[in-house]
């Protein structure tokens, strides 16, 4: 991009202004002077204070004067030195464009004296502020250093920074403001700082080192720079020693050719079109190999593999891609798809999409939030309607949501995806903010295979050499194992893969040999990796505030040979090639000792950035104890099980942790796994109380887990005294029709207690609590029909058939028939 180009983006509203120390040349302050620089400034206090030396220590100087002068003197003198009642023509030339965001790092006022005269609203702001306060942030500039407008003496202490520039570049990391400052880096068309010093303003390379590519930010220093400054500064943009005045001359030459260009549709960056490329692929082995063994799938493959399955023997087309056609076509607008982690979820939508593509729909996957999502949801809405919008992990993207649900036109398509187990915690919040009610969306439970789409699986592994050892088996016992031994699941099938000796061994390689040789990117693959298990977004700027600032700055670590094999970088973000290698390589425990670790230091270095709600979601998704107790194979490593307790113990005292009743719920979940029962009805207590503050917060989520509590803490501690009692508060809960998971598997996972209850109490209780206790059991036996009847008999849950399994025996033993 060419400076000329720069400006006439700048003409279109689409770019930011960052002024420094020289901008300010050329105004008079209330001495009628030039403001000072900070040079200067350090200079002139010492000397009001007989000090002839200077160290250019501008905090020291401000310390010095007040306690020679006092506090009141020193305001007195800067609002004086920065208060500015004269800006010149160029000043106004800079006002008089149409900035989509301005910072400085100068004290005074001169960026909001220009825009009054140009008769244009700019409010002067600090980094001390709330960013959420402020509706219309094109109308604000952000003083990084404090604004003379603001000054009094409890913001001289605290907010006016009268410093070097080291300490003010880790205060805006630290501050909200960064992330707004390097989305509109990301996402401007064109970022201009002028008058921008390496030594008096900010460490430039703590802000924008991590993008490989600076095509978009532009220098405009005065004539004479030395040049060391203009090669430092050339190492994050380009370079023009035109001053002020001239880049006004250039802006008024541009003015004069500008045309401004009616734009009816907003170019998406947020969301990638689908375009299904004409191209004919070429299908070979490594294509098959790399979808199976490493996640890597070709759009184009798929695209001709649906049509023609016979030539490009490459995608199993799921039965409920012609379901999910067909509702579409008869007017169907929202749909659902879930599973467990690898069973094919982003395949299904890539198929989905490309067939929609294929049939004249304009289809969008989300990628990511940038600073324009609304207005890109807006123009996307109101000039593509016939379109369709797919939004994978929906749980993490329920604000988008909300956003898409207000500007969408009937004829506008979501498809959502998740994984099952964040599904059946989520769906309440999608149907009460997005679809309405549970009769106003298609929901699709894909982690069975249909027998015909095993077979399909079947042929395309025999052709490929996959199956191994089992090669030799015919068609019918390749069949039984992929029903019997792998579930129907298209994810224990790829495990399995992953499992032969020779496959293992040579990934298990792949990251020692990245440990070996680098234990900074050892540490940032094993976070990329657990961010797929844990279900949570992480890009390049969350590793450098969890990790190490300078990481990413090392072109080694996103070009590195061995990293790519399972890590696709993408733009600032990650792409983990295949949520099953991940899943494989990290419940091996081999890497736990270090994941832990790894996983208590993220919590904390992320707690200090509530603010940021991805911060927030990571935090969430990482003290999940279900998560934990799966990536660290609880159930076949119980060794670990007090490590996990300990990664409780460790974070509870964070900000995130402390009146949280999700983290309650999950530690007191984690007590009852190791039946410490007196200290999870503690926090299951203190769960419910932060609950009652949170009006966010659905308690139906604490009650299920209290019901089992409260009855196997009975069975193994009560007495007959309290146990139907106790009985009948569990089953209250569990059989509530009013709960939000009146028709899921969660309330009859608890019921398989009551086997136990019955082993325990049942001979020994009154005949009339014997009563009450088989009318519990039949109407646990209906809930479960009500279950049967709207769930397909593949997806029936496991839990729900042993509850029903217990039931029967207890009728069985008390010779009670069910007709």
């Amino acid at each position: 991009m060419t400076l000329e180009n720069a400006v006439d983006n700048i003409l279109s509203g689409e770019c930011i202004l960052f002024t420094g120390a020289g901008y300010s040349f050329g105004t008079t302050n209330l001495n009628n002077n030039n403001p000072k620089n900070g040079g200067r400034l350090t200079s002139f206090l010492y000397s009001e204070c007989g000090i002839v030396e200077n160290d250019f220590d501008l905090k020291n100087a401000s310390e010095i004067y007040q306690e020679t002068h006092g506090e009141s003197k020193l305001i007195e003198l800067l609002r004086k030195e920065f208060t500015i009642k004269e800006v010149s023509p160029n000043h106004r030339v800079i006002a008089s464009l149409p900035w989509k965001r301005v910072y400085t790092t100068n004290y005074d006022n001169s960026l909001e004296l220009s825009f009054t005269q140009e008769s244009k609203l700019l409010t002067g702001i600090t980094i001390n502020e709330k960013i959420n306060q402020y509706l219309d942030k094109r109308t604000f500039c952000v003083h990084l250093n404090g604004f003379i407008e603001n000054l009094t003496p409890s913001k001289l202490r605290n907010e006016f920074k009268l410093t070097n520039s080291s300490y003010l570049t880790s205060d805006f990391l630290r501050s909200p403001w960064i992330d707004l400052f390097r989305h509109d880096i990301q996402n401007s068309k064109a970022v201009l700082f002028i008058g921008f010093s390496c030594e008096g303003d900010l460490d430039i390379s703590r802000i924008i080192a991590e993008y490989t590519t600076h095509d978009n930010i532009f220098f405009i220093v005065k004539k004479g720079e030395s040049g060391l400054s203009i090669r430092k500064l050339e190492r994050y943009g380009k370079v023009f020693d035109l001053e002020l005045e001239g880049i006004s001359l250039l802006i008024n030459e541009r003015k004069k050719q500008y045309i401004p260009t009616e734009s009816t549709f907003l170019e998406p960056r947020s969301f990638e079109k689908v375009i299904n490329n004409s191209k004919v692929p070429q299908l070979k082995d490594k294509n098959v190999i790399d979808l199976f063994y490493k996640g890597v799938l070709d759009s184009g493959l798929i695209n001709y593999s649906i049509m023609d399955n016979v030539k490009y023997p490459y995608y199993i087309k799921r039965k409920q891609i012609n379901d999910i056609i067909e509702y579409i076509n008869d007017g169907g607008r929202n749909i659902l798809l879930h599973s467990d982690l690898g069973n094919g979820k982003t395949l299904m939508v890539q198929g989905i999409a490309n067939e929609l593509t294929r049939i004249g729909y304009e289809v969008y996957f989300f990628k990511k939030v940038y600073t324009n999502t609304n207005e890109e949801i807006e123009s996307l809405c109101r000039n593509k309607p016939k379109s369709v919008i797919i939004i994978e992990n929906y749980s993490n993207n329920l604000d988008l949501l909300k956003r898409i649900n207000l500007f969408r036109t009937e004829e506008t398509i979501i498809i959502v995806t998740e994984r099952s187990i964040s599904n059946d915690t989520n769906y309440l919040l999608l149907e009460k903010f997005i679809f309405g009610d549970s009769t106003n969306y298609l929901t699709k439970n894909i982690n069975i295979l249909s027998d015909e789409e095993i077979e399909a699986l079947i042929k395309i592994a025999d052709l490929y050499g996959l199956w191994g050892e089992n090669a030799p088996s015919s068609i019918e016992r390749k069949k039984s194992i992929f029903i019997n031994k792998y579930d129907s699941s298209f994810r224990l099938f790829l495990l399995a893969l992953l499992e032969s000796p020779d496959i293992k061994e040579r990934f298990n390689k792949l990251l020692l040999s990245i440990k070996d040789a680098n234990e900074s990117f050892f540490q940032a693959t094993l976070l990329i990796l657990s961010s797929h298990l844990f279900d949570f977004n992480l890009n390049f700027d969350d590793l450098i505030n969890i990790l190490d600032d300078e990481l990413l700055e090392n072109p080694s670590f996103y070009n590195n040979d061995r990293l790519l094999e399972i890590i696709d970088f993408k733009s600032q973000s990650f792409l983990v090639r295949s949520s099953v290698l991940a899943e494989s390589l990290l419940v091996k425990n081999q890497f736990h000792d270090e994941l832990i670790d790894l996983l208590i230091t993220v919590v904390k270095r992320l707690d200090v950035r509530l603010y940021d709600k991805n911060s927030f979601q990571i935090i969430k998704s990482i003290t999940s104890f279900s998560r934990l107790q799966n990536i660290f194979n609880l159930n076949e490593n119980p060794k670990y099980r007090p490590i996990i307790l300990g990664f409780f113990e460790e974070v509870k005292s964070t900000h995130y942790a402390k009146k949280n009743p999700h983290f309650w719920l999950q530690y007191a979940i984690a007590k009852l796994s190791i039946r410490d029962y007196p200290i999870a009805k503690k926090y299951f207590d203190t769960a419910y109380g932060f609950a009652k503050e949170d009006s966010n917060f659905e308690t139906f989520q604490i009650d299920n887990h209290y019901a089992r509590y409260l009855i196997e803490n009975e069975i193994i501690n009560g007495s007959i005294e309290s146990c139907m009692d106790i009985f009948i508060q569990v089953h209250n809960i569990l059989s509530n029709r009013n709960d939000a998971n009146a028709n899921r598997h969660y309330p009859i996972r608890v019921a398989i207690n009551y086997g136990r209850f019955y082993d325990t109490y049942y001979a020994n209780i009154s005949e009339q609590d014997q009563k009450v206790f088989l009318l519990s059991c039949r109407e646990m036996k209906d809930r479960i029909d009500q279950y049967k009847k709207i769930t397909h008999v593949k997806n029936i849950h496991k839990s729900v058939k042993k509850c029903e399994e217990e039931l029967f025996r207890i009728f069985q033993k008390e010779r009670i028939s069910l007709l």
